[in-house]
C-alpha cells in the first residue's frame, strides 16, 4: 500500500518530465520491480499502452526488470479494470447515441 499512497504524485511528476522532454532517472532501491512497476503503471495509464507491449519495451532497455508476482497480478488486474470501465463508457455511449436508419 506505500507504493499507492505516492503513485499519483509520481505519475504527475513524470508526465511533467515527459512533456517538458527532460531527461528522468527513475530507480528504486534494487532498480528490477519497484521502479518498473512505476513506468508500467505510468505506460498504461497515460500512454495508454497495453501491460505486455509495455514490459517488453521496457525490458529492451534494461533486461534487469522483472515484476515480482503481487505486482505483475496488480498491473493485471489494473489493467483488466481499465479494459471494463472503457467497455462500459463504450456501450453507454452506444446505448445513447441517435439510430440513423440508411434504409438497406
Amino acid at each position: 500500500t506505500t507504493l499507492l499512497v505516492h503513485l499519483r504524485p509520481l505519475m504527475d511528476f513524470i508526465d511533467k518530465c515527459v512533456d517538458a522532454k527532460r531527461k528522468l532517472l527513475l530507480h528504486c532501491d534494487t532498480g528490477i520491480s519497484t521502479s518498473f512497476c512505476v513506468l508500467l503503471v505510468y505506460m498504461l495509464t497515460k500512454r495508454r499502452v497495453r501491460l505486455s507491449a509495455a514490459i517488453e519495451h521496457v525490458q529492451k532497455i534494461r533486461k534487469q526488470c522483472a515484476l515480482t508476482e503481487p505486482l505483475a497480478a496488480g498491473l493485471d488486474e489494473m489493467q483488466s479494470e481499465m479494459d471494463s470501465r472503457k467497455l462500459r463508457r463504450l456501450e453507454d455511449r452506444l446505448r445513447n447515441s441517435t439510430v440513423l436508419s440508411l434504409g438497406f
